[in-house]
């Protein structure tokens, strides 16, 4: 809460007391708190017909139940000590106007200043609510506030606010399908959107159920004139038909919305704003509407601070400009003495219409901007365009298939696709030519279907695919396989052909100690795929002249190396956990990160010698690492090292230890560099 003693908070406050004793509005004075009053003084769970049949103005509070719990507190406080309630309404707002620049401090943490410039000294924001007393404060509260719980993963809390925000005001009700997008398009938080929806249950029961029982409350609302003004913008075809402009935009903004297949919080955050910008730029609206945008415009800062700065006050001084000269309606100054002004300014209607044009113009390059620089140069954005492509190559044995599981683990299986090179033999293994041609030879498997399959995932396209069981050599039925965000391919002979290769961002063969390869691929297909040991060491044997022709010569088109060796000498009688390993990594194409050394020896524990193989263009650097590390320090690393991947992680990524934690450590952080390289192109 250190911003309630910035300067400009300060400053900010201070204008709005001023404004709060020394200005209201004549909706405030005639309509909007006479109801709180009246709902005091005769206190009913429907106050909205206890209001009409005292044959008051069926346009007094067209709101829901959370608008009148907003300002009720301090109505009765006002009513017991006697202050008016006109103050009390407008100090109502005010505190509604620090808790929501709170949530926004916590939603944007790194920009606070941004925040107290751009939200709280908004011009928008002070003309609205402290000069007009409009009240759209309250619903955009408890829509920040979903927003909040939603990022923090309070997914129930966030529903039943989002409930609250369309109960305060029903306009809101189009954020929903923006956040039910959300749900759909982000694969890491879809599992949990029957939480959310619960909270939405028990926000219709709580919020809206009571007030569909008052007629008099929807009465209000149907027969509010801002809400007919959305079908004052229409095309007429003739033979009384007509086309809606801004229903018809914001379908499109949804369907626009539902083809981006991956969204991020960032991503979700943006396209709420671009659509309440939609609705408010192309309707005649009330002042107060335009208060929906203040929060989302500092989803533009991080990209480009100045310019959002200078664009963002020029559009609030046209929002000023326009509105002094069409006051929407009258202002009391110092109301116990009813001294009423309107400004009846006689300007040329040209100039009105030429300010409002003005306005409306900044309004579009700044949704405009919104989408550019937030929609579609965000990472997730542009990831969910064209899947990430790691190719994992290596001998048999070599650990392919685990380091795949590894990556799985930390990306979730909801935003990887898998697809294994076992999958293309040609044939299985009671099929004579097993005998004849091992699996290691590129013409024992199906490397065309293999490449155009790789190239169908890139694609976004889904494929058809059979697995190879090992523990009976024979193909299975074919399934479904649908692209995803990451795809990885793993197999023999993953960056055997160059159009396999071509489909990669990040290239890594598997370079095991040949002692320990032989180790492991023992105890796996003894214990796992059920072959004895005879068969085994046979296998290995007949396979060593393909593993130097065709396998081991794929290290060169590599990104990266991994070669683990053992520590000890290996005994028959040892487990597999119990082999201490050391870990030799070979970095080549540039792709190294000087912090990693620095963060392998202080956060992990690790030791670790540095060489240069290479000089020049074709500079590689060896890593030759030992000791032992925990899965805790290695998440801890990833957080400090790429920071901007965790959004591309599972909710709870599996972290491993020892040296296949390090070597999760190590993809992470060439993911991030190869993404980054991937997007300056």
């Amino acid at each position: 809460m250190n911003f309630l003693k910035h300067y400009l908070f300060i400053f900010g406050a201070i204008i709005k007391l001023f404004f709060i004793f020394l200005i209201t509005s004549l909706p405030v004075l005639d309509w909007y708190a006479p109801f709180l009053e009246n709902s005091i003084d005769n206190f009913s769970i429907d106050p909205w017909f206890t209001w009409i049949n005292s044959d008051y103005s069926s346009l007094a509070f067209p709101y829901g139940y959370v608008m009148w719990f907003s300002f009720l507190p301090l109505t009765l406080l006002g009513k017991l000590f006697g202050i008016s309630s006109v103050l009390t309404y407008s100090l109502s707002l005010f505190l509604s106007d620090i808790f929501l620049i709170g949530l926004l401090v916590k939603l944007f943490p790194h920009i606070e200043n941004e925040v107290l410039y751009l939200y709280w000294l908004s011009p928008i924001v002070l003309m609205g609510t402290y000069i007009f007393g409009l009240n759209d404060l309250v619903p955009i509260f408890f829509l920040v506030l979903s927003l909040f719980l939603l990022r923090n993963l309070y997914f129930t809390l966030s529903g039943v606010a989002l409930i609250a925000s369309i109960s305060a005001k029903i306009s809101i009700l189009i954020a929903l399908p923006i956040f039910l997008i959300y749900f759909m398009h982000n694969p890491r938080i879809r599992i949990f959107f029957n939480d959310f929806f619960k909270g939405i249950f028990i926000g219709i029961i709580i919020f809206i159920a009571p007030f569909l029982l008052s007629e008099s409350g929807i009465n209000m609302i149907l027969n509010n004139p801002e809400v007919q003004k959305i079908y004052r913008f229409s095309f007429d075809f003739g033979n009384d038909t007509k086309i809606y402009f801004v229903p018809l935009l914001y379908l499109v903004m949804l369907y626009n919305a539902w083809r981006i297949k991956r969204l991020n919080y960032d991503l979700f955050y943006a396209l709420l704003g671009i659509t309440f910008f939609i609705v408010i730029l192309f309707v005649p609206s009330s002042p107060g509407w335009f208060i929906w945008i203040a929060p989302f415009l500092l989803a533009q800062v991080n990209s480009d601070r100045k310019n959002t700065l200078i664009i963002v006050w020029s559009f609030s001084a046209l929002f000023v400009i326009n509105n002094i000269l069409n006051i929407p309606f009258p202002i009391v100054i110092n109301s116990s003495s009813n001294v009423i002004i309107s400004f009846p300014w006689e300007v040329n209607n040209n100039f009105n219409s030429i300010i409002y044009t003005l306005m409306i113009g900044l309004g579009i390059v700044l949704a405009n901007r919104m989408w550019r620089e937030t929609v579609t140069k965000n990472d997730y954005f542009r990831l969910s365009q064209k899947p990430f492509g790691i190719g994992i190559a290596g001998d048999s044995g070599s650990g392919k298939d685990t380091t795949a599981e590894m990556l799985t683990g930390l990306f979730g299986s909801h935003s990887v696709s898998h697809l294994s090179g076992d999958s293309y033999h040609l044939w299985d293994r009671k099929k004579p030519m097993w005998k004849v041609m091992t699996h290691l030879n590129p013409m024992a498997n199906d490397l065309d279907r293999f490449s155009q399959d790789l190239i169908s995932l890139s694609d976004g396209k889904s494929i058809r695919v059979r697995d190879y069981n090992h523990s009976s050599g024979k193909m299975t039925k074919e399934k479904l396989l649908k692209s995803n965000d990451f795809i990885i391919a793993s197999g023999l002979h993953a960056l055997y052909l160059p159009v396999l290769r071509d489909c990669y961002n990040l290239a890594i063969y598997l370079d095991m100690d040949e002692e320990l390869r032989q180790f492991y691929k023992l105890q796996r297909d003894t214990k796992d795929r059920g072959h004895s040991s005879k068969d085994i060491d046979k296998s290995i044997e007949n396979r060593k002249i393909d593993s130097e022709r065709y396998i081991q010569n794929q290290s060169k088109f590599s990104d990266l190396i991994f070669s683990l060796k053992p520590v000890n000498r290996l005994e028959k009688e040892l487990k597999p956990e119990d082999v201490k390993l050391r870990l030799e990594i070979i970095f080549k194409n540039g792709l190294y990160d000087y912090n990693l050394v620095r963060t392998l020896i202080s956060v992990c524990g690790l030791e670790v010698d540095m060489e240069t193989v290479n000089e020049g263009k074709d500079q590689e650097i060896k890593l030759l690492i030992d000791g032992d590390t925990d899965k805790d320090d290695i998440g801890i690393a990833i957080s400090m090292l790429c920071p901007e991947t965790i959004e591309f992680l599972d909710l709870n990524p599996k972290w491993h230890s020892g040296m296949n934690g390090v070597i999760q450590l190590i993809v992470m952080t060439h993911i991030n560099q190869a993404l980054k390289k991937r997007f300056l192109k």
